[in-house]
């Protein structure tokens, strides 16, 4: 009864967490600088030309949303390939974060709440956590003009 237990709660969380899928870009615990770009390769991403695809960064502390990084329909999505690639140009404080796309439906693209309804696919199509730190150079070049 034991190993039945065991396999079965083995199985619950397999099933927890198939619904997460991760990007193929960047890879897990990247580094970036502030002010430079990083290029996001998502997949899985509906190519339907009703859907509008919402990008978001997070903070990785409380999962909070810090941004939204863009609003894009199903026709920029299937343009791309199977795979959905945008960019980001670093506009935020030092920290670790990741970037979430969503799937908005008609309704929710104003933001309001579901009423309770479920979701077909409430799977989440999220990076790899990634860290930002402050660009090297700026204190050099800024301190050197500024002392006396």
């Amino acid at each position: 009864m034991k190993s039945f237990t065991l396999c079965l709660f083995s199985c619950m969380i397999a099933i927890a967490l198939a619904k997460v899928s991760y990007f193929e870009f960047p890879a897990p615990n990247s580094i970036y600088y502030q002010r430079t770009p990083i290029q996001f390769v998502a997949n899985g991403v509906s190519h339907d030309d009703d859907v509008t695809i919402r990008v978001t960064l997070h903070a990785c502390s409380d999962s909070r949303v810090v941004k939204i990084l863009g609003d894009f329909n199903g026709k920029e999505v299937s343009s791309s390939g199977d795979d959905f690639a945008f960019t980001w140009l670093v506009d935020v404080p030092a920290g670790q974060y990741y970037v979430e796309v969503a799937e908005l439906e008609e309704e929710d693209e104003d933001e309001d709440e579901d009423d309770g309804e479920d979701d077909e696919d409430d799977d989440r199509n999220i990076s790899y956590n990634f860290q930002i730190v402050p660009w090297p150079y700026a204190a050099s070049i800024y301190s050197r003009y500024q002392r006396k």
